[in-house]
């Protein structure tokens, strides 16, 4: 308590001795909170891949090790997620093509349908990269095919006559497409009118969830379904790997941090050095050069903290009208462990960027001290 009570009585002190001063510091802690949260939103990639909304951030992957039943799968999905799009895909293995009655090596292509949202497919490269209602209706054998299996075929295809041939069966090769669902994608009516196995399923979600509702979804589906194999991908994936960078982001953002307040830092320094004689009669009474030294950078922290919170709370009051629209990075949301992390880096900073202010009072003896101030 004792303790405490010194701390408090310093930043009386750092305010009567020079307000003008004081308050400079206490506004340019605030002015660089907020740019600090700013910078930690729209810079950090774990941020970024955290409020990500497009496609490909609210897609989930489900790998499965035997043929599924496809209503069943996806009826429960929907329980669970309201979808915009789902595409069944056989496995890699078990695919005969032959194209021009020449084998094509199969390894590493599969197939695939669109069976909810629009029938279509990737960037078109050649022709058509969707179907018409009539291919959908008559469940025509047509398919559209992927670069890398259409420079696998090697020779010239005439899009809309050469006939690709699937387990023996004859399809019409109606366009080709980059990044696509799969290797091959045909209309669902076809897919499931010849007989193919989906061993995996892909999904997106209308609305990206929450990440703890995400962590529920995989649960879930991962106990209903004892032949899930894996979930490769889901709205969460690439944050949880980023999130391995959090140290590395925090020490960044520290020294940019430091960069952004040496000036105010120097403020705090005039305060600390004019009221040194403070530490001195603290000294005097009894109080051990560690216990000064811990009450100086107790002082700074407390200052520092104070600031910060006030500008924590700015930004929270002000971010919906005023500061969202200022983003490189839609859809940015901050949680409470955002803002603590951001309080710990700019207390962390201020202290440890102090510390070398202290050395001479550290060295001197409390005579040397007391005659430098007398």
């Amino acid at each position: 308590m004792k303790n405490i009570s010194l701390i408090l009585k310093n930043i009386k002190y750092y305010f009567n001795y020079n307000k003008a001063v004081f308050l400079l510091f206490v506004i340019g802690i605030i002015s660089n909170t907020i740019l600090l949260i700013f910078l930690y939103g729209n810079l950090n990639p774990i941020k970024k891949s955290y409020a990500g909304n497009s496609s490909y951030e609210k897609q989930y992957n489900f790998q499965f090790k035997d043929a599924i039943d496809e209503n069943d799968v996806e009826s429960y999905i929907q329980s669970l997620i309201k979808l915009e799009r789902v595409v069944y895909i056989t496995s890699y293995d078990g695919l005969d093509l032959q194209f021009k009655s020449q084998k094509i090596d199969s390894s590493g292509y599969n197939v695939g349908c669109v069976n909810l949202g629009q029938q279509n497919d990737g960037v078109k490269l050649n022709w058509r990269n969707e179907f018409s209602k009539t291919e959908i209706y008559n469940a025509e054998n047509v398919v559209i095919i992927s670069e890398s299996l259409s420079n696998k075929i090697g020779s010239d295809i005439k899009y809309g006559e050469d006939v690709l041939k699937i387990n023996g069966i004859d399809y019409k090769i109606i366009g080709k497409i980059i990044s696509g669902d799969s290797s091959i994608l045909m209309p669902n009516t076809t897919y499931f009118k010849n007989g193919f196995e989906t061993t995996k399923i892909r999904v997106v979600a209308q609305t990206k969830p929450s990440y703890y509702g995400n962590l529920e979804i995989i649960e879930k589906i991962s106990r209903e379904f004892d032949s899930l194999e894996i979930v490769s991908s889901h709205p969460y994936s690439e944050y949880d790997k980023l999130k391995t960078g959090t140290p590395v982001i925090f020490t960044i953002l520290t020294i940019v941090f430091v960069a952004m307040s040496i000036t105010f830092i120097f403020l705090l320094k005039h305060l600390a050095d004019n009221m040194n004689y403070i530490s001195i009669i603290q000294s005097i009474c009894g109080a051990t050069k560690e216990t000064v030294v811990f009450i100086k950078l107790m002082t700074i922290f407390c200052i520092t903290l104070g600031s910060s919170l006030i500008g924590i709370i700015l930004h929270a009051l002000t971010y919906g009208n005023l500061l969202k629209p200022l983003n490189i990075v839609e859809n940015l949301t901050y949680s409470l462990k955002d803002y603590l992390m951001i309080i710990a880096i700019i207390c962390l900073a201020s202290v440890v960027s102090t510390i070398p202010f202290l050395r001479g009072f550290i060295k001197d003896t409390l005579i040397s001290n007391k005659i430098k101030f007398s």
